[in-house]
């Protein structure tokens, strides 16, 4: 086989326009199709980077009045404690939240940085274990020994440049010192694969009014646990149901209408997309499948033109199989050339869609073109390859086996069959063309509608600005009462005079 490679290769370099034009062609859907699959693979197909991480599952308070589910299922303190405190289906169940601090950097400039808010049991869902220092106990959370921080691996290496003595540290946050415990792992972010990585974690301390139902409902805390061993998602899902349905009864009017589910936390996290993904893998799917119709049909005209070749070495007693390893042999050079540029272009494209995919979009870090993704695109490559080289190989086989050696003289015109194959070639090329073209038509027309809706304002000229007080916004009991107002106010003057200035000028 490996001599009828090197004759591949040698008749496709007799051949320039051919080759390029099959190369190009296979390059294009291969690279097209690679760059998708990556992206789906990356936020749909791929597992979660945790120990047994289909045990690992969200608790979504649902509001039954509502078809939303997975976009909000947000809960409240009291409730996420009442659950932690009453479940026996999970190893641990650890709420989780988003916060910002306001911190400065060696230069004493102020800067704003992400973090995660967790009580003591989130490094135990995940199984998570700090690469330095220790996770956060149970202590962690009473409020005034909460001032201790994980920091993440990356900001670790930015802000401290990888120091091994970084433990027993303070960082100034909210203009409060806060000690460093622990460093998390190298890769390890949360939310899984988000853009931008999570600086540091910072322990989930509830205060006395949060904790209490007088002050009213606050959803802001995701909850997120570790299955027991032997226990299933639908038994999870019915024992939270039924405990969310006694405390309802318990709690008469604090959240009506609402309900308990349990999904894994694959599926809370990319439910929403999943559909739409593999709509667009499916679509990319049908450009592969064109390009490898273009494809046999050049491979068509390149094997009839050969008929009288291979009629003399039919004749001359070759098998079918030597007959059809010619024409495989350089429709696999072609693939595996085309699945080589393809990657290339593969990579580029997916550095593009990286920058442009929606930021809400989750596991985004985790696109990327890598084993499992060249492993797919050089199966596809195989593939394309086979059918691109059999089916006008055994076309030409056949051909050759019923025309006697001086039938066809010089003439290389086709027969019946190798029209009605062309021409099937044809139809099937027009018919997921415009399938195609419909599906583009209809994406583009929704898009267009989609941007055309009236938001009831104009945005031209409009900016927004995010305001935070030292203190944690969810603890009113942290803060001096009407602070918050009062920050608000000076903000707006303040905006309210430079904008004054800017259209005076």
């Amino acid at each position: 086989m490996l001599k009828d490679f090197c004759a591949a290769i040698r008749g496709l370099g007799r051949t320039p326009s051919f080759t390029l034009v099959a190369l190009s062609v296979l390059a294009l859907g291969i690279g097209t199709a690679t760059a998708v699959f990556s992206v789906v693979d990356g936020v749909v197909l791929r597992g979660l980077p945790f120990d047994e991480s289909d045990r690992v599952v969200a608790v979504v308070e649902h509001d039954t009045r509502s078809a939303d589910t997975l976009g909000g299922g947000l809960t409240s303190a009291p409730t996420y404690l009442d659950w932690r405190r009453l479940q026996t289906s999970f190893e641990h169940l650890a709420a989780v939240g988003s916060v910002s601090f306001r911190t400065r950097t060696s230069m004493g400039e102020p800067v704003a940085v992400a973090a995660q808010s967790v009580t003591w049991e989130f490094f135990p869902v995940l199984r998570i274990a700090p690469i330095l220092g220790r996770a956060f106990g149970p202590d962690d959370e009473v409020r005034g020994r909460h001032r201790v921080v994980v920091l993440g691996h990356a900001y670790w290496q930015q802000q401290f440049g990888g120091a091994p003595d970084v433990v027993g540290r303070t960082l100034d946050l909210n203009d409060e010192q806060w000690q460093i415990v622990g460093v998390a792992p190298a890769g390890f972010t949360y939310p899984v694969g988000t853009s931008r990585a999570t600086d540091f974690y910072v322990p989930l301390s509830f205060s006395d009014i949060e904790r209490s139902r007088d002050s009213g409902r606050a959803y802001f805390y995701s909850a997120i646990g570790r299955l027991k061993a032997g226990a299933t998602v639908t038994q999870a899902d019915r024992e939270m149901a039924q405990l969310a349905t006694n405390l309802d009864q318990h709690n008469p009017g604090w959240s009506p209408g609402r309900t308990a589910r349990v999904v894994t936390l694959q599926e809370r996290l990319v439910g929403r997309v999943r559909p739409w993904m593999l709509l667009l893998l499916s679509a990319v799917g049908l450009v592969l499948l064109v390009a490898c119709v273009n494809v046999v049909g050049l491979m068509l005209v390149r094997t009839t033109t050969r008929s009288h070749d291979m009629s003399v070495r039919a004749a001359l007693g070759a098998s079918i199989w030597e007959l059809v390893r010619g024409p495989l042999a350089e429709a696999l050079v072609l693939a595996l050339a085309g699945a080589v540029v393809g990657i290339a272009l593969a990579h580029g494209i997916v550095q593009i869609l990286r920058a442009w995919l929606p930021s809400g979009l989750p596991r985004v870090a985790a696109v990327v073109i890598d084993w499992r993704v060249i492993s797919v695109a050089l199966g596809a490559a195989v593939a394309a390859g086979l059918a691109c080289g059999l089916i006008p190989g055994l076309l030409a086989t056949r051909r050759a086996a019923r025309t006697p050696l001086g039938a066809g003289g010089r003439s290389i015109t086709p027969g019946t069959g190798a029209r009605r194959l062309r021409n099937g070639v044809v139809v099937i090329e027009v018919a997921l063309t415009t399938i195609l073209l419909v599906g583009a038509g209809l994406f583009a027309t929704s898009f267009v509608r989609l941007m055309r809706v009236d938001s009831g304002f104009e945005p031209n000229g409009v900016l927004s600005l995010a305001v935070g007080t030292p203190a944690d916004p969810r603890s009113p009991a942290s803060r001096p009462a009407g602070r918050g107002s009062e920050v608000v106010e000076q903000v707006v003057d303040a905006v309210g005079r430079v904008v004054w200035s800017w259209s005076a000028r």
